[in-house]
């Protein structure tokens, strides 16, 4: 045996050759009752892992030292770490040796550490945050079952954190495969965690067993305790925290849960649930509406607005186009974020009563020459005017479905009045502007029409300054959005503001001001540490005697009979 800086004991170089030529070893970062782990560098590259150095010869936490057991348990937990491996969520195992007193089990390095002490640093943690590690735990944890592996150890102590934050679900040293309607019944994993058909294996002679549903309520734990800080079960006798675990008892009365909405407690509840057939699966936890809120508001920041608006302004721009090309189309009777048919009416309207114009004015131009130039000094003007009106159409139909986003009245229509009123007047020009006959001559009709350009062009000019203005910059668009998204969610947060609250009630009771809360318990945290006690004993199993068993049976048949 070789000592290290920190006069910790190292497995011999000659009895690991493998792994000392590949591998230097470093610092511990965490010890259990029969592993050491500890950050190494691999030679070749430079690059740092973990190296979990698993002693086969220590004594098991029922006092026994085997082994031969000890060497089969590890490599199965192997042969299930190659089986998973590969997903982001879930710790990459590099390397495997073996030797006559030791095995090595190389790991990625996650240098944030364990998900327990990050949550002990910042007490709880908000919504958004344990939206973003649950949804991780929950896709690493469907990944599992996929494979018809039940994990039977997830905690906070067993999830890991990279340099990104990213979780990392790691020790599958209680996990199994299960074949085809296979039930467990052997009782491991940590009392806080466990679920209630786990209990009843130990309780009961000829229970059904278990499968992969405790992993859901394990994750339903976690969730709980990331939002609160503290479990939903926990107690400092372990006798009443297994009662509690087996009638489900728990509560959202505390003041931390004052300001938490209804979604994630929805999505505990149904982790939460007693009865395994009842409990939610993991496909339906990655479709709860906490998640999904999720994916809106990401789409929403990434895209800069709702997607149904963005198919209606996607639809308005085609569409513009088609009527600009004088298709007769019908307005649309519904839309998804458009409160009236304004938009829809102004789309035809103004090109069809524009090309009217144009085609009078082509008309009335007797010489063939002065026509040809006339012709073409008409083409370019109505081919500006497409242009100008189909910005301004877009436009006005992404401002109205932004508007009636939030208001179903009639206010998107004054966004459109500029536009209407130009197309109500060049319809009422052309009902005043006079027949074409052989009685009128060519100077009328020319001094007619460039009257009418004038007017139009001074109608015109509104809209024209329009397209200037709305010509595209990247930088006030992001703006525009940013500011619209902090408005969407000031919205939302309406409701879950706080009420006014005045001096001498806080000094009263400072506990119920949200900001005097978490630095209350920010204090008594780093005087009294989690409010889950770390410890050696609760790391791998809960082990019953005879006595504790038969009183948590007593109690259990008795709440059963009232």
């Amino acid at each position: 045996m070789a000592k290290d800086e920190e006069d910790d004991l190292l497995p011999d170089k000659d009895a690991a050759k493998g792994f000392y030529a590949k591998y230097e070893p470093k610092e511990i970062l965490g010890r259990g009752i029969s592993s050491t782990v500890r950050r190494c560098i691999e030679k070749e590259t430079g690059k740092e892992f973990a190296a979990k150095i698993i002693d086969l010869g220590a004594t098991t936490e029922a006092g026994e030292t085997n082994p031969y057991h000890m060497l089969e348990a590890t490599r199965q937990e192997i042969s299930i770490l190659r089986q998973v491996m590969g997903h982001p969520y879930i710790i990459d195992l590099q390397d495997v040796f073996e030797s006559d007193a030791f095995v090595f089990l190389v790991f990625e390095l996650c240098p944030k550490g364990e998900l327990f002490d990050y949550l002990t640093s910042v007490v709880t943690l908000s919504e958004k945050k344990t939206r973003t590690i649950m949804r991780q735990i929950f896709e690493g944890v469907e990944y599992i079952h996929a494979k018809s592996i039940v994990h039977r150890d997830l905690k906070p102590e067993n999830i890991l954190l990279d340099e990104n934050h990213n979780v990392k679900i790691t020790d599958f040293g209680f996990a199994r495969q299960l074949h085809d309607g296979e039930k467990l019944t052997d009782l491991c994993g940590t009392p806080g965690y466990l679920a209630p058909e786990t209990l009843k294996c130990n309780m009961f002679e000829g229970s059904p067993g278990y499968s992969q549903e405790v992993d859901i309520w394990a994750c339903g734990v976690i969730m709980f305790t990331l939002l609160v800080g503290c479990p939903p079960f926990w107690h400092r006798k372990q006798m009443v925290m297994l009662r509690n675990i087996m009638e489900g008892k728990y509560s959202f009365t505390s003041p931390e849960w004052a300001d938490i909405s209804e979604d994630p407690k929805d999505l505990i509840r149904k982790c939460l649930v007693v009865d395994p057939a009842q409990r939610i699966t993991v496909k339906e936890v990655l479709r709860h509406p906490f998640f999904n809120q999720m994916v809106l508001m990401n789409d929403l920041t990434m895209a800069w607005h709702p997607p149904a608006m963005r198919q209606h302004s996607q639809t308005a721009t085609t569409s513009s186009r088609t009527y600009l090309n004088h298709a007769i189309m019908e307005p649309t009777s519904s839309s998804s974020y458009s409160g009236n048919n304004n938009s829809s009416y102004i789309y035809y309207s103004a090109p069809q009563s524009s090309y009217s114009s144009n085609r009078l004015r082509d008309v009335a131009l007797s010489p063939d020459a002065e026509r040809q130039q006339q012709l073409q000094q008409q083409q370019q003007q109505q081919l500006q005017q497409q242009q100008v009106l189909e910005a301004a159409t877009a436009a006005a139909a992404a401002v109205t479905a932004a508007t009636s986003s939030f208001s179903n009245t009639g206010s998107s229509s004054m966004t459109l009045t500029a536009t209407v009123y130009y197309s109500q007047q060049q319809q009422q020009q052309q009902a005043s502007i006079p027949a074409i006959s052989g009685d009128i001559d060519n100077d009328k009709l020319l001094y007619a029409n460039v009257k009418q350009q004038q007017q139009q062009a001074h109608l015109l000019y509104p809209t024209v300054q329009l397209r200037k203005q709305s010509r595209f910059n990247a930088r006030k668009k992001f703006q525009f959005a940013i500011l619209v998204i902090r408005a969407v969610i000031r919205i939302r947060r309406l409701r879950y503001t706080a009420e006014p609250l005045h001096v001498e009630e806080a000094i009263r009771d400072p506990y119920r001001v949200k900001v005097l809360r978490k630095v209350i318990d920010g204090c008594a945290f780093r005087v009294y540490g989690h409010w889950v006690k770390k410890g050696e004993g609760q790391n791998r199993a809960a082990l019953f005697e005879n006595t504790p068993r038969t009183e948590l049976h007593a109690l259990y048949i008795n709440n059963l009979s009232r």
